[in-house]
């Protein structure tokens, strides 16, 4: 695996001296993946950011930061146990506008990556996320054309484990605010977020956008449906919530 070195000068320490216990996938959303290493290395922007690895649509991976430092691409957010996302994952971007399919080289090459990532880190399958399931009151990536089941059957992501048993009362949880709460807990997903100083709502995820997140990695095919409301949640999204709970508790 050849990783091309183009380093970005937007990094600090890992907080606490922080284990490396996270991956977050990301796409650019930008017009090219040049666009994107420029931003990615530019010290001068007035929100400079920054991830671990790039890759391109070609399947060139480059790393920008080094993995023992805290590279800036997860933001306000929040998973499982981890607040400070940035000081406990490794951020891998892929160049993608965000309406596109992901190029099965580009997708070859993130899988050695998190192959190699993930065995020298030991990190744990359901830390494996994408930045809209930490973050989901304001960002959408990888969105609904990433292929999360593909990842899942490599042993690269959580696999859900649905039973017939999570059908039961599925319409009415649906309905229900509080249970519904409960469940996004359970799988890992935060609807409160750091607070600053001024108390800013923004930093906390509405129950719409929680759903929504969910529904992009964990039901994408709804997203294809004109008839179908994105983000209210139905039995389907119950079952598929108890699913991904059930593989979750196997993790560490």
């Amino acid at each position: 695996m050849q990783i091309i070195k183009r380093p970005s000068p937007n990094f600090n320490e890992r907080k606490n001296k922080a284990k490396i216990e996270m991956v977050v996938i990301h796409f650019t959303g930008m017009k090219s993946a040049e666009d994107a290493l420029n931003k990615l290395t530019d010290k001068n922007d007035k929100n400079p950011v920054s991830c671990h690895y790039l890759i391109d649509e070609k399947g060139k991976i480059y790393q920008l930061v080094a993995e023992e430092k805290r590279a800036w691409h997860a933001g306000v957010s929040k998973w499982r146990e981890f607040n400070d996302v940035n000081s406990a994952s490794i951020g891998i971007e892929l160049y993608n506008d965000g309406k596109s399919e992901f190029p099965d080289i580009q997708m070859q090459a993130l899988e050695k990556l998190l192959q190699d990532v993930i065995k020298r880190n030991k990190i744990d399958k359901c830390n494996i996320v994408g930045h809209s399931d930490i973050a989901p009151h304001r960002k959408r990536d990888p969105g609904e054309k990433f292929n999360w089941n593909r990842l899942a059957e490599l042993g690269l992501a959580l696999k859900d484990e649905p039973q017939l048993k999570d059908r039961f009362n599925a319409a009415a949880i649906a309905e229900d605010e509080i249970a519904l709460k409960k469940l996004f807990n359970e799988a890992g997903y935060r609807f409160s977020y750091s607070k600053n100083r001024f108390n800013n709502f923004k930093n906390k995820a509405s129950m719409k956008e929680m759903i929504i997140a969910f529904q992009r990695r964990w039901q994408p095919e709804i997203f294809t449906r004109q008839s179908y409301k994105i983000g209210r949640a139905d039995a389907s999204t119950v079952k598929k919530l108890r699913s991904v709970i059930r593989a979750s508790k196997k993790c560490k």
